[in-house]
Order: structure tokens, then sequence, then C-alpha cells
């Protein structure tokens, strides 16, 4: 699984995941052998980085960087991206633990005294029966020589953990991880600050309401005020002040490099500013890494669709990438000011992604249809592109009952790395949620009437109709029947959703 697209406080960038899905990521890491780290932001790490060009750098080189405080949380959310949860340190370490057990996943900690450590161990196997802790240790209260971080990496190593927790405090564990990532070769390395000390019962830890609401800071300065109070009451209202000028514009900030490119809300559904090639070399990338992407196309339809479709918003929402796949739609994001670059269609570049699958030995799964549909379909694409290897299932049986499991099995026995679903909106779009934990596939895509299209069941129209917006036209005299209604009301009630979005209603 990948992680989702960063948006950017000040100059760090940070992914708007869930809990659950974190730990998804960090798991799937462990159990590829990957060497990774991870950044936990607040609004500290935040201004910290801010301040410190070098912990930026460490922060934004990090593999997953999550929002640890509730601000950062509210930003994200306040941004569009509503997946977004607070993955708070202390509660993912548990969490790992405690999922970890029947993994066997192994655990070292770095950082805290000796005794702290040795608390934290005896209630954490107390706590987790099965834990595998394989070693901890306590650095000195100074400055260490490159010798001594060198023998303690190999002792790191020699325990041969799979995660090692690091509780140093900010920003000095993210200067560490950013030392020692290249010398360590356990999975992850997480940075969880005083993790050690409320799991090992020295510190107390603020109620479950106060870290929900934001307002641990309070509980924390009130409990170790002349530590803290620089933190809180200096560094917080700053953070606040230049998330301000951010929001303005009143100050130029430096974004990491690899944030994405601004996506476009349109009536709820967050569009992706991206390009074909771009989406063809995320496509290439994820079948070569072995990494998970999920590609959604949107139009006014979906849009529709979504206004009162709860399960398809947050499909969308989960999605790697959703392009703009409608000159509509992409003519409504320049109007309400976030625009596009520009609309592409699977049917006019299905070609090139079949010859991204022959070059990289990537075997295609095409699901959906009418029987037979994607038979023809798969057999002109092999014509067309000698050695591309393709396999077919049509779209009629029971979707998510055992017909649906059976399908799975057999799209997974396939060994395709690439699956294509054309079961028509907003069918595909859900039916690949639910079935997304099951898929060992890197690449999949919704293309809906594409099978038709290739097998020449159904006529494209020609390219100048096609190009300048009015694809609608022509599958509406081609199919009235079945689209009169999509078209003829769905278009006009787009239309009216852009104007109050305009308009603030």
């Amino acid at each position: 699984m990948d992680a989702p697209s960063k948006f950017a406080v000040l100059n760090v960038g940070v992914n708007p995941v869930a809990f659950q899905e974190t730990l998804d990521i960090l798991f799937g890491w462990i159990s590829r052998g990957e060497k990774k780290y991870l950044s936990l932001c607040n609004a500290y790490t935040v201004t910290e980085a801010y301040d410190a060009p070098q912990v930026g750098q460490i922060i934004n080189g990090s593999d997953l960087a999550v929002a640890d405080g509730m601000p950062l949380v509210w930003m994200a959310h306040a941004l569009g991206y509503t997946r977004a949860e607070r993955i708070y340190g202390p509660d993912l370490m548990l969490a790992l633990c405690e999922q970890g057990q029947s993994r066997g996943v192994k655990h070292y900690f770095y950082g805290a005294t000796p005794d702290v450590l040795a608390e934290l161990s005896e209630r954490l196997l107390v706590r987790f029966p099965a834990l595998k802790i394989v070693g901890s240790y306590s650095p000195p209260f100074r400055a260490l020589t490159e010798q001594e971080e060198f023998d303690i990496a190999e002792e790191i190593n020699a325990a041969q953990p799979d995660v090692v927790w690091v509780s140093l405090g900010t920003p000095k564990q993210d200067l560490w991880i950013g030392r020692n990532r290249p010398r360590l070769n356990a999975s992850i390395l997480v940075p969880v600050g005083a993790a050690f000390d409320f799991h090992s019962g020295r510190k107390p830890q603020a109620p479950t309401w106060m870290r929900r609401s934001g307002l641990e800071w309070v509980f924390r300065l009130l409990s170790e005020p002349r530590r803290l109070w620089r933190r809180y009451l200096i560094h917080t209202p700053r953070f606040a002040g230049l998330v301000f000028l951010q929001k303005f514009k009143l100050k130029n900030f430096d974004p990491p490099s690899d944030l994405p490119a601004a996506q476009a809300n349109i009536c709820g559904v967050n569009v992706d500013s991206i390009r074909l090639n771009e989406l063809l070399e995320r496509i290439r990338m994820a079948i070569r890494n072995d990494t998970w992407l999920s590609v959604y196309n949107a139009n006014a339809h979906m849009i529709n669709l979504a206004q009162n479709d709860g399960e398809l918003r947050r499909a969308l929402d989960e999605a790697s990438i959703v392009f703009c796949d409608g000159q509509g739609l992409r003519l409504a994001a320049h109007f309400l000011g976030n625009p596009v670059p520009e609309r592409f269609t699977p049917p006019d570049w299905v070609d090139q992604l079949e010859g991204i699958c022959r070059d990289e030995n990537a075997p295609m799964f095409l699901l959906g249809a009418q029987q037979g549909v994607a038979e023809e379909a798969a057999q002109r694409m092999k014509d067309r592109s000698p050695g591309l290897q393709v396999f077919t299932q049509h779209g009629y049986f029971d979707h998510y009952g055992e017909d649906g499991l059976r399908v799975i099995e057999k799209i997974n026995a396939s060994g395709a790395k690439v699956l294509l679903v054309g079961m028509g909106m907003p069918l595909q779009e859900k039916w690949l949620r639910w079935a997304a934990p099951r898929l060992k596939v890197n690449v999949v895509l919704c293309v809906g009437a594409l099978f038709d299209y290739i097998a020449g069941r159904v006529p494209r129209g020609p390219r100048w109709l096609t190009s300048n917006g009015f694809e609608w036209l022509w599958r509406l005299v081609v199919e009235p029947r079945r689209l009169w209604r999509r078209y003829l009301i769905g278009n006009p009630r787009f239309l009216m959703n852009v104007l109050r979005q305009k308009f603030g209603h």
C-alpha cells in the first residue's frame, strides 16, 4: 500500500493517513524487508523544521510523515483530506506491539535511562506476552562520537530488530535517525518522544478526551511546566502565526520538492492536478517497486453520484489518484479557481499502458463487461502489443459474495500486476474498495466502457468531437435509452452544484 500524497505545512510535507492505514503501511515494509523511517509531526516539530533546515530535510526525506498533533489533523481536514487521523506516537507504539505479536515483529528500544527501559520492557511484556523485544540501549546524556554511534549501530544490527523505537525528544531523535538510517538494517525507525516515559509509568498521560480534542498540551504543560513552557507558550503560538501567513500567502515558504500538484475540490470530490505522462510514470514505478496504486477517473457523472453516496466518496478519498476524465470537470475546476492541467480518458491512452505492461513484463487482467467482450478486447490488445499477457473475467457475477471471492482468487492466481475494472460507475469504485485488501496486484484502474470500445462493441465518436468536450453528445446519440438521464438531467445538475460551490451555497 502506498502512502497518500502529502500536503504542505510551512516547509514540511505531511501524509494525511488514517491510523490503521499507517499500521498497514508499516507492516508492509516489514514483510518486504524494506529500510524505511517514519516522521511524527506536530506543531513543535514543524517549527523546529522551519528554524533548522537540517531537521526539515530529515522529515521531508522520511518515507512517511504523519500528523502527531491535532492542529495538523485539523489542517488536513480543512484542505479536504478527511481520511487523516492523529497518529499519536505512544498509541502507534502500542498498536504495533499488539498487532505485531502474531507476525513475529522484533522490537528494539533506543533512548531514556536504563531504569526506564527496564520498566518499559517489563510492562509491555505483561501487556503483550508474545511481544519480541530483542534489545535496548540507553545512550549517555552527551553528544556521541562518530565511533560510538558506529558501535551502537553494530550492536543494534546484531540484535536483528524489525523496528527501532527512538525516544530522545525533538529534534534530537530526528537527527539521530537521519544520521543512522544508512547504518541500520532494521526495516523501520520510529521517533516516539515521551512514549517510553508514558508506557514505563514514569510520567502520567493526558486523558483520552484531552488527546482527542487537542488539549493534551494543557495537561503536559501543567505536568512539566519548567521543561515545556517554551514549547507550548512560545512555539505553539508562533506555529499558529506562521500557518496564518501561509494560508493567506503573506510569506513565502519553501515546501518539499516532492509535494504533488494541487488538487481541485469539485463539489466535495478531490481531483488530482496530474498530467498523463505523470500518471503513466507513477504506474510504471508502482510495477517496478511492487507497491500499491489505485487510479480512479472523475467526470461530471461521478461528481453527481458522489453527492448522495457516502461509500463512493470514501472510495474516492482513499484512491491514490483521481484524474480528470471529463471536459466539463476541467472547465469546472478552472471556474472554481483550481485548474487541472489536462483531461484524458482511458480509451485514448490504453495503448501506452499496454506498452508499459509489455516492457515491464507485467501481466494485465481485464474484469468487466458482458461475457465474451473482455476476451475480444484482450485479443486485440495482444495483437497490437506482441508479448503482452492479458487475463480476463466478465463482470456478471455476485460481486460481494462467494463469487466475488473466487474472482479475486482468480486475479491473484493469474500473477497480474495491473487490474482494469470496467463495471461502470459507481459499482467498479465501490467493488474495488471492498476487494483491495484481498488483491495482490500493484495497480488497479477503473475504466468504465473501455472493453466495449476496444472490442468494437460500442463506437467512439470522431476525435474532433471527443477532444472538444462533446463526447457526451456522441454517447447520448449512440445509447439514448441508457444515457439520457445521465446527460440531460445530470449535466444541468452538475452545473448547478458547481455554481452553488462557487458562490458559497
